[in-house]
């Protein structure tokens, strides 16, 4: 009896815990699906807006690519390399026809096989092409293209940037700090999953 008003109260003592851990991963993807939606909708609105005069032969070029990169997906090809070969096709054909290049990239993800694994971790590399290439870029995105992004956005002119700012104390610092912050960040998140696989 005693051992099991013991587990009675475990369980209510983990009950806070399993809320807490639902309801973040539901705000997690509340969240990215807010974010996807937002970056879907910008990128309808430069297609829509900021399109030149349209090119209708390109356009034919475009719908004739897209539609084999579809034909690749139903045949399950899992090899990455026909996508990009033809994924950059399809990206001078929607910058020649005067939409909008930005909307390429829309188009050759939605091709690109991607396995569901609801509740699992993620699909192995060879099932799933589109995990393996989001992880291949995961990192130059990250650390090259969102921080060159940011600069111009913000107006950070970099013409008089020289190597000798790279040694100054404040740009040391910086990047110390940054490194610092993101190792410490690591070892939190691999000690939280280690204790939630415990």
């Amino acid at each position: 009896m005693g051992h099991t008003n013991c587990n009675r109260h475990r369980i209510r003592a983990w009950r806070p815990l399993t809320v807490r851990i639902t309801r973040s991963t539901s705000l997690k993807i509340f969240l990215a699906a807010l974010a996807i939606i937002d970056d879907l909708g910008a990128v309808i609105v430069i297609a829509l807006f900021y399109t030149a005069d349209l090119n209708l032969i390109a356009l034919t070029g475009v719908a004739l690519v897209w539609g084999n990169l579809f034909i690749f997906n139903k045949i399950k090809v899992k090899v990455l390399w026909p996508y990009l070969v033809l994924g950059a096709v399809l990206w001078v054909l929607v910058f020649a026809s005067g939409v909008h290049a930005t909307l390429a990239g829309v188009m050759l993800a939605l091709t690109i096989p991607l396995k569901l694994t609801p509740g699992t971790p993620e699909a192995t590399k060879d099932e799933s092409p589109l995990h393996r290439l989001e992880h291949a870029l995961h990192k130059p995105v990250a650390f090259i293209i969102v921080p060159i992004f940011g600069f111009a956005n913000a107006g950070v002119s970099l013409s008089d940037l020289s190597l000798s700012v790279f040694s100054e104390p404040l740009t040391m610092g910086v990047a110390g700090s940054v490194i610092l912050t993101v190792s410490s960040r690591r070892k939190t998140h691999k000690t939280r999953n280690d204790q939630v696989t415990a």
